[in-house]
């Protein structure tokens, strides 16, 4: 097996998918595929699929697993340097920008919801979209749904936040 590249980023997809061949089409698997179970499964499995894929039949395991057994074979001397290479490459790294991938999700899942905002004073006809917040007559007023309507004057999505100071 040749040096299997690290994947530069994790996709959970792309791993599932990457399993999925090794079961159903071994012959398509990609180095990148490879490169993923060296990292997530192992040596052991890693030179599994790369057999599999050159053999182009699926592992013993239906399920592309490896039995107890498997651990125990020694891998080849071309799988050995692969994994010196990629060890040098920095697993660390890899780690580390799958720790970072999850982060800058969770950080775009918190950008894309709706948070409460300060529009400033109240604006007459002014659209204000929910979790807007706004002040009028002294009154601090969140808007609970999209809103072109004054705050405080009839039946309107407007919720009272605090009253001339007074928190409520």
């Amino acid at each position: 097996m040749s040096a299997a590249p690290l994947p530069d980023s994790w996709d959970d997809k792309a791993f599932a998918e990457a399993h999925r061949r090794l079961r159903e089409q071994p012959s398509a698997l990609s180095d990148a595929d490879l490169g993923m179970f060296l990292v997530a499964d192992g040596a052991g499995f890693a030179e599994r699929a790369a057999q599999a894929r050159a053999a182009g039949v699926p592992p013993q395991g239906a399920d592309g697993t490896l039995s107890d057994q498997d651990g125990a074979k020694p891998a080849s001397m071309g799988f050995v340097s692969a994994m010196v290479v990629a060890a040098a490459s920095g697993f660390r790294t890899l780690r580390v920008s799958r720790r970072l991938l999850r982060l800058e999700e969770k950080v775009r899942a918190l950008e894309a919801a709706s948070l409460p905002r300060y529009e400033g004073v109240h604006t007459p006809g002014k659209t204000y979209p929910v979790g807007s917040l706004t002040t009028r007559s002294g009154a601090l007023w969140l808007a609970t749904e999209p809103t072109d309507k004054t705050p405080g004057q009839g039946a309107t999505p407007w919720k009272l936040v605090v009253k001339s100071g007074t928190v409520i």
